[in-house]
């Protein structure tokens, strides 16, 4: 015999039998879909943000700036330019035209009173001088002109058609200053675009955008246009001439490189993240795959021993049953790239409904992207499919005198001594890790957990499900009997159909674990730390704040005993990058910090304050001294004059906000903390800080029960986004329990007929299938909720090491609800099955062999 018929048999047998390997295809689909969305989200997100950083620098063939002060993860930041320094490159020769650049916070608001953006969730309105030379000047008006008076402003076209602005509309635009009332005179593109990466963009005249977004006589960089003949190069060296030895002049081609490097680092996050979700969904499917293929191999056991028995050798047997395999990939791999381009579009969604800014533009599909998930998708697909293949090598010709599937029930001893050593040394390592403190063997050892129960799945399958169904026969009489009975006598098929939804399932749970226990730290760190009676939040976790003349109007109404406001940002200090926060000398005020006995009473101009942990772990204490170096490259050296035990709100390292101030001059106010005078009321001091926040849109106030009601909605909103990608791996599980329900009804077609004919209802044989799928959906569900919980417990735990507060709390309500849905799922996955097995023709099946 041939290979050349062993392919024909392959295929021919896959015509004969599509619907068996229905839900394998889904699976195989679904997965490459996630995975090729996700690649084609990150180079669309790549594509946007490179078009933005480079179309914007087309024209700049020379680009001035300051010495790198930090290095974050928002990219390199520089130190602002002397506005005197712009004339001195002007003039130098072969300089055709240049633009001073100039950026700083400014949100505009809709037609309606409210910010187009909202801060929480990562925008970063910006607002920027208007380049007069349009050479240099990456927006294109669209409509009217440009700005020239101190109240006239260009927006962006997305702003205007978010805010409902036109031009000659009067519009409220908030910056460090007070709320300003301004003309729109033009609306503009940014090369090309609506929008700068996403982002809006305010543009004032060069003298209104020095007094409104800090610059006091300095500039963030200046663009410069050479003339027809020179050289990109030879200018800068030219500029360089005429610059302090600190400050770079940079070619465009070299800024375009930068550029690059940027939009990878800027794309970096989402890549992994959006990754691991794809590895996750295709590791489920792989659990569906080889589930099924040893399946269909111990049913066509008589089938393939023939093979073996006219002539066929091992070899052959198992490579028809790869090229089953491989056809299966390669059909639902190139269905999966054409339904990547949905799901990629509904990532975009996903991440729009939580608020998170994502860039603008056309979806980028590449070849590179569609190859990787094709082949990565059949590549699984065969693999999944090779130790089947080599168990179906291995029948023997004299099999095919047996009337009867034939496959391994029980777990392998290899099996058993695999998991048993992944779960002891896993215990190991977590143990050690505690004792220690050490958060890596911890991680590792939760890990090790995950693999270990999956690997010991079959050893657990049988004693597990039956305590789960215990009670199922008083419940639901010989159907629930039998369900559980079908369920544990063969424990490998159970344990392979429930590891699938197990792996999605302790996922969620850990995720679910991990939320509540945030949820519980946050709360209960702000209830026992906040002595305050109201929170003024702007929302900034990236880029803004409030106007710290909202801070001030506070502070002078008699209603209100302290208004303690807090800003922060990046710094390094030492030789570390970390949150340097600014509070005034009223912190205490508002909050309990837990200040050690040994600390002075105040911070001064030249002290700091540090958390008992930051202390710790970079070996300082009272006394020391400690470099503080911010984004605009002012320095100060400061003397740690407190320690704070309690540093959840006030941050680990603080410093006086007239320090602060002075290191960070534009600095906005990210939350202001009130507290009340004596003797007035709840409602009163509502109303005052109500009234006077008013005008600062992005302003909102709250109350004590409204904090926690927040806190807890950002969490719901991350765990919205986690649980949406993690569903697409809980379908496929889903899928893999009917494909393993549907084929064991095909492999019992003559027990279920032997049921009917001693006179079990159609009714009962259709309930005794969908019990025995909600067993296995359960067992799956309730193990991987154990290793779940398990995991949540290792992160809580690595988290603990850097916040006080944070401790690990089992949300037993929402567990519930996940087990409960997983039965239902279970059930609902079983209906087509069961229908099929009552629907049974009596005598036909009996006469099965």
């Amino acid at each position: 015999m041939t290979p050349r018929p062993m392919t024909t048999y392959a295929l021919r047998g896959m015509a004969a039998h599509k619907r068996r390997l229905v839900s394998t295809v889904t699976a195989v689909l679904l997965g490459v879909a996630f995975m090729a969305g996700s690649l084609v989200f990150t180079d669309t997100m790549r594509a946007s943000l490179s078009g933005a950083f480079q179309d914007g620098e087309r024209s700049t063939d020379v680009l001035v700036r300051g010495p790198v002060t930090l290095e974050t993860g928002q990219g390199a930041q520089h130190a602002p330019l002397p506005a005197a320094l712009v004339a001195d490159v002007a003039a130098v020769d072969g300089v055709a035209a240049v633009a001073p650049r100039l950026e700083g916070f400014a949100q505009v608001l809709g037609a309606d009173g409210e910010p187009v953006d909202q801060l929480g969730g990562g925008a970063a309105p910006a607002g920027a001088a208007w380049a007069a030379d349009e050479r240099l000047n990456p927006f294109e008006l669209v409509a009217g002109r440009a700005p020239r008076g101190a109240d006239e402003v260009v927006v962006d076209r997305s702003s205007a058609d978010n805010a409902g602005l036109s031009v000659g509309d009067r519009t409220s635009v908030l910056t460090a200053a007070a709320p300003l009332d301004m003309t729109v005179v033009g609306i503009a593109t940014f090369a090309g675009q609506d929008n700068r990466a996403g982002n809006h963009t305010v543009l004032f005249s060069p003298d209104t955008a020095d007094r409104l977004l800090g610059g006091n006589g300095t500039v963030d960089s200046v663009a410069v246009l050479a003339e027809d003949g020179v050289d990109q190069a030879e200018l800068a060296r030219r500029v360089d001439d005429v610059l302090p030895a600190a400050d770079e002049a940079v070619t465009g081609s070299a800024l375009a490189e930068e550029n690059g490097k940027r939009t990878n680092e800027d794309v970096t996050f989402f890549s992994l993240f959006m990754t691991v979700f794809a590895v996750v969904a295709l590791l489920v499917g792989a659990f569906i795959i080889s589930n099924t293929f040893t399946i269909l191999v111990a049913q066509r056991t008589r089938e393939l021993a023939l093979l073996r028995a006219i002539g066929a050798s091992g070899r052959q047997v198992r490579r028809s049953v790869v090229l089953e395999a491989l056809a299966v990939g390669v059909v639902a791999s190139a269905a999966g790239l054409l339904a990547g381009v949905g799901v990629a579009r509904g990532i975009q969604a996903l991440w729009g409904a939580i608020g998170i800014t994502m860039p603008q533009g056309p979806l980028v599909v590449s070849a590179r992207s569609l190859v990787i998930a094709f082949v990565v998708g059949v590549l699984v697909t065969v693999a999944s499919a090779l130790l089947p293949a080599r168990r179906a090598a291995r029948v023997a010709p004299v099999a095919a005198l047996r009337s009867v599937a034939v496959e391994r029930v029980g777990a392998s001893r290899r099996r058993v001594v695999i998991g048993v050593v992944l779960a002891a040394v896993s215990g190991v390592a977590v143990v050690l890790g505690i004792l220690g403190g050490l958060v890596p063997p911890v991680l590792l050892g939760a890990l090790g957990a995950l693999l270990g129960v999956a690997t010991l799945a079959p050893v657990l399958a049988r004693p597990v499900v039956r305590v789960l169904a215990a009670a199922l026969p008083r419940l639901v009489g010989v159907r629930g009997l039998l369900a559980r009975e079908n369920a544990v006598r063969n424990p490998r098929r159970t344990a392979a159909t429930a590891s699938a939804l197990m792996i999605g399932v302790a996922l969620v749970g850990s995720i679910t674990s991990f939320a509540a226990s945030g949820k519980q730290s946050v709360t209960s760190s702000f209830d026992q730390e906040f002595r305050g009676d109201l929170v003024v939040e702007s929302g900034a976790w990236v880029f803004g704040g409030v106007s710290p003349e909202l801070t001030a109007a506070l502070q002078t109404r008699p209603e209100v005993a302290a208004a303690v406001p807090r800003q922060f940002t990046q710094a390094r200090v030492g030789d570390g990058l970390t949150q340097v926060t600014g509070w005034s000398a009223e912190l205490d005020r508002v909050f309990d910090v837990g200040r050690t006995a040994a600390s002075a009473r105040t911070l001064g101009p030249e002290g700091v304050a540090l958390g008992t942990s930051y202390a710790k772990n970079h070996h300082l204490a009272l006394g020391d001294t400690v470099t503080l170096t911010t984004g605009s490259g002012a320095s100060r050296e400061l003397t740690v004059r407190q320690l704070l035990e309690h540093t959840d709100w006030a941050g680990g390292v603080v410093v006086d906000r007239g320090t602060f101030t002075a290191l960070v001059p534009d600095a906005l106010d990210t939350s202001v903390y009130v507290k009340a005078a004596p003797g007035v009321g709840a409602a009163t001091l509502r109303s005052v800080v109500d009234a006077v926040a008013a005008p600062y849109a992005n302003a909102e106030v709250r109350d004590r029960d409204e904090m926690r009601a927040a806190v807890v909605a950002e969490f719901n909103a991350i765990l919205g986004v986690v649980f949406a990608l993690l569903a697409l791996a809980i379908v496929i599980a889903l899928l893999g329990i009917a494909n393993t329900v549907a084929l064991s009804v095909v492999e019992r077609t003559r027990e279920l007929g032997l049921l009917r004919a001693v006179g079990m209802a159609r009714g009962h044989l259709r309930g005794m299938v969908r019990w025995e799928a909600a067993l296995i959906a359960v067992f799956g569900t309730v193990t991987g909720l154990a290793v779940g919980l398990f995991l949540g417990w290792a992160m809580v735990f690595a988290i603990s090491q850097q916040v006080e507060t944070a401790e690990f709390v089992v949300p037993y309500g929402q567990l519930g609800v996940i087990v409960a849905v997983a039965a239902v799922c279970g059930v609902v996955a079983a209906l087509l099955p069961a229908r099929r097995a009552a629907r049974l023709d009596v005598l036909a099946a009996i006469a099965t062999s």
